[in-house]
């Protein structure tokens, strides 16, 4: 999967902004983090979209 150009920099600036946001289920936890830098990253589509927002805990 090919990377967009200064991939590097857009890493650091998502892992900074992560940093800033509360951990909410289905908004903004550990997989909806890691498919916004794969979207980020690749200048792909949004794969998670079906589940964002979707759900409220793991146990669901």
């Amino acid at each position: 999967m090919p990377r967009v150009e200064h991939w590097e920099r857009l890493l650091a600036a998502a892992i900074d902004t992560a940093r800033a946001r509360p951990f909410v289920w289905g908004v903004h936890d550990c997989p909806t983090f890691a498919f916004e830098v794969r979207m980020i990253l690749t200048g792909g589509e949004d794969i998670a979209a079906l589940w964002r927002g979707r759900y409220t805990s793991h146990n669901q």
